[in-house]
């Protein structure tokens, strides 16, 4: 697929099977904007995606993650992030290099963290 391609799709993921811990083949596409994975038995995401460098987008609201790898901090170009409903306790500092996410529900009425269980989030 060429890269024009790549960055005009949107894909959402449904009912992923937990033995599938996340669809590698996704890491492959490298101009990929948005993301829907909510709502999938979802435990880890792998170090990898931290190479979607044109990501804006990432839901990931409902699923069993515990932790996001420290390479979370690599998707510089993301704005918007929906967290909520999963079974983080802390979140990796490098998160505080997206400059670009916005929190403000005005702005992304996804950017949330809510229902997690967060112990220690980064300053």
């Amino acid at each position: 697929m060429s890269p024009d391609r790549q960055s005009s799709l949107n894909y959402k993921l449904c009912n992923v099977p937990p033995e599938i811990e996340f669809p590698a083949p996704i890491l492959q596409l490298e101009n990929l904007k948005f993301l829907d994975m909510c709502s999938n038995q979802l435990r880890i995401l792998p170090p990898a995606i931290g190479s979607l460098k044109n990501l804006e987008t990432l839901l990931l609201f409902d699923n069993q993650l515990t932790e996001l790898p420290e390479e979370f901090g690599e998707l510089t170009r993301l704005r918007c992030l929906w967290l909520g409903d999963n079974f983080l306790q802390s979140l990796p500092k490098s998160i505080t290099k997206l400059e670009h996410l916005m929190w403000t529900p005005l702005l992304c009425p996804t950017a949330t963290v809510d229902g997690n269980p967060l112990v220690n989030p980064p300053a």
